[in-house]
């Protein structure tokens, strides 16, 4: 699973944990940006998805915590024509400068491998959610 990987590799070699949190928080985003992204829009409103994903307020406190509504509505006013799982992978790649890595740290390009493999896998969806079913099958 590339998003765990992610997770454990951010937490394991980087030496701040604030910011392997960090880090960490936006890999779920992707997969919620996703699912959103190749559903019908009308019954996932990407906002309200990722509210809900972080838990009622009362509750969501500690280390536990997932985006923040500003890095929400960051996401939803990202810029146009870049799709949301490609917009927070894009922070993703972003947050890795923060974990201190050089850019010919191996560490860092695995991370950065991890996350063209999501991109990848973002594209495979794409791509049969494009594709047609054959009316043989419908019937």
């Amino acid at each position: 699973n590339v998003s765990r990987d992610l997770i454990q590799q951010a937490f394991l070699w980087t030496k701040d944990e604030e910011k392997a949190r960090d880090f960490a928080r936006w890999v779920p985003a992707f997969s919620l940006a996703t699912m959103c992204h190749l559903r019908d829009p009308r019954a996932h409103d990407l906002k309200a998805e990722m509210i809900a994903a972080a838990g009622p307020p009362e509750t969501a406190d500690g280390k536990g915590i997932g985006l923040t509504e500003a890095e929400i509505n960051e996401i939803c006013a990202r810029p146009a024509g870049m799709n949301a799982p490609h917009y927070v992978l894009h922070r993703m790649r972003g947050k890795l400068e923060g974990l201190g890595f050089d850019l010919s740290d191996s560490r860092r390009m695995l991370m950065e491998y991890n996350i063209t493999r999501l991109i990848n896998d973002l594209g495979s969806c794409e791509n049969i959610f494009a594709t047609p079913i054959p009316l043989g099958y419908t019937k």
